[in-house]
């Protein structure tokens, strides 16, 4: 583990993620129920807050994201590749679910919308490190024929082909 404590970020990245996502899929149930009942906060705007398909249509799209956030959030976890793609996609999936328009899609967005700022951040930090240790010669030996050097576990020279001497 580095010493900047940054592997921790991918495991809490994933857990604000899947937090996230159950978030949404509330808010879309939610959106669900109050289009069937036929109630419509005055909060609410846009083609959500007094159309009967608008509702359902924004509830059946966060339950579908939110389940795809919370499947994702797996993604973010460590032992898996492309965090900054999944990151990404998150997020943009974050923003999506804002169409249902409720509190916990507002602040499940805010939780997807950390989670993949997280992610991002952990890709960051491992590739602006220091680069990884050239691997050296620990034990080279010199070729008595052409002077080349050559790794430990040469047998023949690498260079003109002739047998090395033996350490």
């Amino acid at each position: 583990m580095p010493p900047d404590g940054s592997e921790e970020l991918r495991p809490i990245a994933s857990l604000l993620a899947r937090i996230g996502g159950v978030l949404i899929l509330l808010g879309g149930l939610l959106t669900l129920l109050f289009t069937a009942v036929n109630y419509y906060p005055a909060y609410r705007f846009g083609p959500v807050g007094h159309s009967f398909w608008g509702g359902l249509i924004a509830g059946f799209i966060a339950i579908l994201v939110g389940f795809v956030i919370f499947a994702l959030g797996e993604r973010l976890k460590p032992g898996h590749s492309d965090v900054v793609l999944w990151s990404v996609v998150i997020m943009a999936l974050g923003a999506i679910s804002l169409a249902a328009d409720g509190w916990f899609t507002g602040i499940g967005f805010i939780f997807a919308l950390i989670a993949g700022i997280l992610g991002i951040l952990w890709a960051v930090i491992q590739t602006s490190g220091t680069p990884p240790p050239v691997p050296t010669m620990l034990y080279a030996r010199a070729c008595l024929a052409c002077g080349a050097l050559n790794s430990g576990s040469a047998s023949f020279c690498q260079s003109c082909g002739k047998p090395l001497p033996r350490p």
